[in-house]
């Protein structure tokens, strides 16, 4: 089990916390699920 942490870096050059998730397992398909939630959450917003 782990956490997987996505951060970004904001335009004032601090870094943002983009997405929190526990996961089962640290894979390519876990990391590969969070990166698609996070396109589908910002593409709605934007």
């Amino acid at each position: 089990m782990g956490i997987l942490f996505v951060l970004g870096i904001g335009e004032k050059g601090m870094r943002e916390i983009l997405a929190v998730e526990i996961a089962d397992t640290e894979n390519k398909t876990t990391w590969s699920d969070l990166f698609k939630k996070l396109k589908t959450c910002w593409t709605k917003t934007f």
